[in-house]
């Protein structure tokens, strides 16, 4: 199912400032796709609830401040 190119390891993924208002626009962009294919994820996955709602309020939060 998976293999070992660095694209599907999770250490791949940038650790997220928790601040973002001092980083360029395009990478507030790209933290927030990265957000946004995790809730996917964890929507086809039909994870917990409690999971789900936590990436949708996170990916709520990143657009309504940094998405305008």
């Amino acid at each position: 199912m998976f293999d070992d190119d660095d694209d599907n390891r999770i250490d791949s993924y940038p650790e997220i400032p928790r601040d973002l208002k001092s980083v360029p626009g395009q990478e507030k962009t790209g933290y927030i796709e990265y957000v946004h294919e995790d809730y996917k994820f964890c929507l086809a996955s039909k994870m917990s609830p409690q999971i789900i709602r936590y990436y949708r309020d996170v990916l709520v939060d990143l657009v309504k401040t940094y998405g305008h």
